[in-house]
C-alpha cells in the first residue's frame, strides 16, 4: 500500500483540514518534525483508525471512544464530527478511503451517541464491502511492519512465536496456502462423488474405516497442537526464567551444561525419528520373511492349478465336441457317408456318448481370475521378500544406530540428574535463587512431560495416516476393479494429489526463497549501519520460526537478548528492511526511529533511510534530527513542521518552504502539476446525479482566520 495523501480534519489535537502530501519521485523520504504532544503519534493514529476503525494503544488495537477523537476546540464551535481520508495505489489502483463520526446531539458521551461512516473508491467505483476490501489487501497483522513506534521496534527483533505466519502474510504466502485448501476441497468433493456409486460391501467396510481413522487423525491433530502450543509457552517461559538465572554468576555454568544437554538430546530425538522410520520399514516386513517359503510354494502351486485348469479346458472342449457329434449321429440315424445305423451301432453309439459324459463330469471349473489375482499379490510378497533379504545387510548398521542413541540417552539422563542436583545444593542458601531454580525446574519437567506427550502423540498420529494411507489405498484398488467411472474419478483424485504436492513444494520454496532474500537484504542494511561491522557480519533468519539472530565472525549466531537495545534496534530495522524490499509498493511510517541509537549507529543509518521502503515517513522531534542533520539528510522530498497554539490546544500541519524544503524537492508548482496527484484530486471530486464528476479540482487548504490553531 503506497499512501498519496493523509488528510485529518477535527481529528483529536488537529483542528479544522489538515494534510500531508506524497508524490513519485526519486526522493522517498518525507520529515513530519514536532515536539512531544504536537501530534506525530496522532498521524499514526489516523491511519489505524482509518484503515480499521480502531485506535492503537500499546501496540494494540483497541475499539475507539468518539467522543475523544473530535478536536475539543471543534466540539466547542459547534462542530461535532471528525474524519480522516486516505488516498493510496496498491497492485496498479487507486483508493480513496474516508471514515468519519458525527453527531446531532449537543452533548455526546458515548459511542451510540455519534454515527461512524466509511467510504471507499477503487479507481473512482464506489466500493461496499469495505472491511473486506481492506482485510484482504492490509490485513492488521501486517500493518504493524509498515507502521510503528521506534521505541518499541526491537520487539521485532526478539523471538515471537507468531512471527512466521505473520511474515508469510507480509509477503503474500497466504494466497498459495488458500489455493491450497481450495483444491483440498475439491479432492473431497471428487471423493464423495466416489463414495457415491459404492455399492461393494467391502468398499462400505473400508469406507467406515477410512472415516473413523480420519476422525481419530483430527482428534489426534487437534490434540498435538494444543501440546505443541503449550510447548511454544513454556520455552517462552523458560527463556524468560534463563534470563533470571543469568543474575546468578555461580548458576550460570552449571545452566550452560544443563543446556547443552538438552539441546544434544533434541538433536537425539530428530536421529530417533529417522530412525524409528528405519526400523519400521523393517519390522513391517518381517512377516513376509517368516513365511517366504510358504509363498514361495504358494506362487509355484498357483501357476500349476493355473496351467491344469487351462488343460482341463482345452480337454473339455474337444470331449463336448465329440460328444455333440455322437449325438448328432444318434439323432439323424445315418452315418455321414449316408449309411442308416442298425440297432447294434447305435447302441454303441450310446455307450460312447455315455463314456464322454463321464469324462466330462471328471473335469472341475478351476476360479482362474481368483487365483491369477492371488498369484499376483504374491508375487509381490516374494519381490518385496527378496529385495529386504538384499538389504538385511543394513540391519547391524540399524542395531548400532539403536545402541548409539540409547546409549547416549542414558547417558544425558545420568548427567541431568547429576547436574540438577548440584542446581539443588546450590539454589537451596538463596530464597531468590530458590524460587527462580524451583520454577525452572517444575518446567523443565513439565516440559519433559509435554515433549514426551507430543512424540507420543506424533507417533500415533503417523501410525493412523499410514493406517488410512493403506485403507484408501486398497478402497481405490476395488473402487478400480468395480467400473470405469469409479476409474476416472480416483484418476481425478490422483491428479488432484499431484496438483496439491506441486502447491506444498512451491509454498516450501517460495517461504523459502523469500527468506532467503529477506536474510540477505536484511544483512547488507545491517552490515553498512552497525557500528562492529568487522564482528558482525548479517543476520540469521530461523527456517521455522522466522527469529532473527546476528552472525559473527566465527562462523556463530548471537541471540539477540544478548544484544544492547540500540543494537536490537538496528537488528529490528534491517529485519523490517528486508521485508520492505520483498513486499509489493509500500510506505514505511516511523516514529522517533533514532530513540535507542547511538551517533555512530544513527549515522549510518541515516544514510540509508531511503532504502528501507519505497516511500519513509519520519515522525522527529529535533532530539532525533537536529538542524545539521536535517540539513544533511539525503533524499528528503519534502518536510512538514507541526505547530501548536498553547492557547488553543491545537496543532496544525505546515509545509516547509524555502532552503530547508529545496535539497532536490519538487516546487510547489511542480507539485500542483504533478498527474498522479491531479488523477487523485478527480478520485476525490463529488459525484453528480449522472455518475460524472462536477470538473472543479479541489481546491488547496485555506486558513480562516477565526480558527487561530486551524489549518
Amino acid at each position: 500500500m503506497l499512501l498519496r495523501r493523509i488528510q485529518m480534519e477535527n481529528f483529536k489535537i488537529f483542528y479544522g483540514k489538515n494534510t500531508l502530501d506524497f508524490l513519485d519521485g526519486d526522493n522517498n523520504v518525507i520529515l513530519v518534525q514536532g515536539d512531544n504532544g504536537h501530534g506525530k503519534t496522532t498521524i499514526m493514529e489516523s491511519i489505524f483508525w482509518a484503515l480499521y476503525g480502531k485506535e492503537k494503544r500499546h501496540e494494540k488495537l483497541i475499539n475507539p471512544t468518539f467522543a475523544k477523537m473530535i478536536n475539543n476546540m471543534a466540539q466547542e464551535k459547534g462542530e461535532n464530527n471528525c474524519s480522516v481520508t486516505l488516498n493510496f495505489d496498491h497492485d496498479g489502483k487507486h483508493y480513496l478511503l474516508q471514515r468519519s463520526v458525527s453527531t446531532k446531539r449537543k452533548s455526546p458521551s458515548k459511542n451510540s451517541d455519534f454515527i461512524e461512516e466509511i467510504k471507499l473508491r477503487i479507481n473512482g467505483r464506489e466500493e461496499t464491502d469495505v472491511d473486506g476490501v481492506i482485510t484482504e489487501i492490509f490485513p492488521e497483522d501486517i500493518a504493524q511492519f509498515f507502521f510503528f513506534d521506534g521505541e518499541t521496534i526491537s520487539r521485532y527483533a526478539e523471538t515471537n512465536v507468531s512471527n512466521k505466519e505473520t511474515v508469510e502474510k507480509a509477503l503474500g504466502l497466504p494466497y498459495l496456502k488458500r489455493a491450497h485448501e481450495d483444491a483440498e476441497v475439491i479432492k473431497k468433493t471428487v471423493e464423495k462423488d466416489l463414495r457415491g456409486i459404492k455399492i461393494s460391501p467391502t468398499i462400505e467396510k473400508l469406507e467406515k474405516e477410512i472415516e473413523s481413522q480420519d476422525k481419530k487423525r483430527e482428534d489426534k491433530a487437534k490434540m498435538l497442537g494444543i501440546t505443541e502450543k503449550i510447548l511454544a509457552n513454556l520455552n517462552t517461559e523458560r527463556d524468560k526464567l534463563q534470563l533470571a538465572l543469568d543474575e546468578f554468576e555461580e548458576l550460570k555454568a552449571i545452566q550452560e551444561r544443563v543446556n547443552d544437554l538438552e539441546e544434544f538430546g533434541q538433536e537425539l530425538d530428530k536421529e530417533e525419528e529417522g530412525h524409528k522410520e528405519s526400523e519400521g520399514q523393517f519390522i513391517t516386513a518381517i512377516p513376509s520373511l517368516i513365511v517366504r517359503g510358504a509363498l514361495r510354494k504358494a506362487v509355484e502351486d498357483i501357476g500349476n492349478i493355473k496351467e491344469q485348469s487351462i488343460t482341463d479346458r482345452i480337454n473339455q472342449g474337444r470331449i463336448m465336441d465329440q460328444k455333440e457329434f455322437l449325438e448328432h449321429l444318434i439323432t439323424t440315424g445315418y452315418c455321414l457317408c449316408g449309411s442308416e445305423f442298425t440297432g447294434d451301432s447305435l447302441e454303441r453309439l450310446k455307450a460312447m456318448t455315455d463314456a464322454l459324459k463321464e469324462q466330462l463330469e471328471q473335469i472341475r471349473p478351476v476360479p482362474t481370475d481368483r487365483y491369477a489375482w492371488t498369484q499376483g499379490d504374491m508375487a509381490d510378497a516374494m519381490f518385496r521378500v527378496k529385495t529386504l533379504e538384499a538389504e538385511m545387510v543394513n540391519l547391524p548398521k540399524l542395531e548400532a544406530k539403536r545402541d548409539y542413541i540409547d546409549d547416549n540417552r542414558r547417558r544425558i539422563s545420568k548427567a541431568l540428574d547429576h547436574e540438577h542436583e548440584n542446581l539443588s545444593a546450590h539454589s537451596a542458601a538463596n530464597a531468590r535463587e530458590k524460587e527462580v531454580f524451583d520454577r525452572l525446574n517444575k518446567m523443565t519437567q513439565d516440559r519433559a512431560v509435554y515433549t514426551s506427550k507430543r512424540d507420543e502423540l506424533k507417533d500415533e498420529l503417523e501410525a493412523i495416516e499410514r493406517s488410512q494411507l493403506d485403507s484408501e489405498n486398497q478402497l481405490r484398488k476395488e473402487l478400480e476393479m468395480q467400473n470405469q467411472d469409479t476409474l476416472k474419478l480416483s484418476r481425478q483424485i490422483d491428479l488432484i494429489d499431484r496438483v496439491l504436492n506441486t502447491f506444498s513444494d512451491i509454498i516450501e520454496r517460495s517461504a523459502e526463497n523469500k527468506r532467503k532474500r529477506i536474510e540477505e537484504k536484511g544483512s547488507k542494511i545491517f552490515h553498512e549501519i552497525t557500528n562492529k561491522p568487522q564482528e558482525f557480519l548479517g543476520l540469521d533468519i530461523d527456517k521455522e520460526t522466522f527469529e532473527v539472530q546476528v552472525r559473527v565472525a566465527d562462523g556463530d549466531t548471537v541471540s539477540t537478548k544478548r544484544l544492547s537495545d540500540g543494537e536490537k534496534h538496528v537488528v529490528a530495522l534491517s529485519f523490517l528492511g528486508g521485508i520492505k524490499e520483498s513486499t509489493s509498493e509500500g510506505t514505511l511510517i516511523m516514529d522517533s526511529p533514532f530513540g535507542r541509537l547511538d551517533q555512530t549507529h544513527k549515522s549510518r543509518l541515516m544514510e540509508r533511510i531511503s532504502d528501507l521502503g519505497q516511500q519513509v515517513v519520519l515522525l522527529v522531534t529535533d532530539e532525533d534530527l537536529n538542524k545539521s542533520e536535517l540539513e544533511g539528510m539525503k533524499n528528503v522530498q519534502s518536510r512538514y513542521m507541526l505547530e501548536h497554539d498553547q492557547a488553543q490546544k491545537v496543532s496544525r500541519i505546515v509545509p516547509v518552504s524555502g532552503a530547508a524544503l529545496s535539497k532536490e524537492a519538487p516546487t510547489p508548482s511542480e507539485v500542483m502539476n504533478d498527474p498522479h496527484l491531479e488523477h487523485l484530486m478527480t478520485l476525490m471530486m463529488p459525484e453528480n446525479d449522472d455518475g460524472k464528476t462536477d470538473g472543479g479540482p479541489i481546491p488547496p487548504p485555506t486558513i480562516d482566520p477565526e480558527r487561530k490553531g486551524g489549518a
